[in-house]
């Protein structure tokens, strides 16, 4: 797959995700969103975006680079999301189950769409 062709899917994603959560912010009586959601929603987009490219580039250079250079990006982001996490509950007094519910909802929604076209591009062409 080419970069523009996911940059472009990558957008439409995010802006489908985006929107539900809008949709559910102002449609609801209370606050169901957690304080600074849409700060975590743009590291997890932000996050995701970087790690893709890192590891388009480490698939197009080939190799066993490519495999440690997927390996190692999905790491250091899994890290880089909780860490995010610690700080956020360290600075933000919130309840855990909506916490966990966003957060994670968030963070398997953006890394099962990068895993879905990570493998698109580790297919054997035909």
């Amino acid at each position: 797959m080419k970069l523009s062709k996911f940059l472009i899917v990558y957008a439409v994603f995010t802006f489908l995700v985006g929107m539900a959560a809008y949709i559910i912010q102002i449609t609801s009586a209370q606050d169901v969103l957690i304080p600074w959601f849409w700060g975590v929603f743009a590291l997890m987009a932000g996050t995701t975006l970087i790690a893709y490219l890192s590891s388009w580039f480490g698939i197009k250079k080939g190799g066993e680079a490519s495999i440690l250079s997927l390996m190692a990006v999905m790491g250091i982001k899994i890290f880089i999301c909780m860490g995010l996490a610690i700080v956020y509950l360290m600075n933000f007094k919130v309840k855990s189950a909506p916490f966990l519910i966003e957060f994670f909802s968030l963070y398997f929604l953006f890394t099962a769409f990068e895993v879905y076209f990570l493998l698109r591009n580790l297919r054997h062409p035909k």
